[in-house]
């Protein structure tokens, strides 16, 4: 699976690891910006992911199926949610983690301070599912229009 964190700050870190099986194992991007500056990261089965990101986009049509997949975003005005099935947003406070080593990375960034990147390595170490290198990646401001 993976480990994507924050602390709620608009910095999410997330692994590279994607593991098929029991021993084919990928390197891959799994954050990804989105027009609006916000930053996106999922966890689990990669087409329902990107099902995800694509609404996210564009909001056309319905939200898709999210069964096995779990999707964070850090917006711009400063909120971190959740992408719940039928498009429904969860907002959450603080820390947060997603993927099969978010319990040790929630116990890094809530009890030790770590920094979301940190947290991901944490959970390397005791995730099979999760390794290093670790990609960073901070929420970009809105835009400010100009008035005419």
């Amino acid at each position: 699976m993976t480990t994507i964190a924050t602390r709620g700050n608009g910095i999410v870190a997330a692994d590279q690891q994607c593991t098929w099986g029991d021993s084919v194992k990928l390197r891959v991007a799994k954050l990804r910006r989105l027009k609006d500056g916000s930053v996106v990261g999922g966890c689990g089965h990669v087409s329902e992911i990107l099902a995800a990101v694509r609404w996210l986009e564009t909001r056309k049509g319905k939200a898709p199926k999210m069964r096995n997949c779990d999707v964070l975003i850090a917006r711009p005005d400063g909120t971190t949610v959740t992408l719940c099935p039928d498009g429904i947003f969860s907002e959450v406070k603080g820390p947060m983690a997603i993927g099969s080593g978010m319990q040790a990375a929630m116990a890094a960034m809530v009890y030790f301070g770590a920094s979301a990147e940190e947290a991901v390595m944490a959970a390397a170490e005791v995730d099979p599912n999760t390794s290093a290198p670790v990609d960073v990646m901070r929420v970009e401001p809105k835009a400010k229009r100009k008035r005419k």
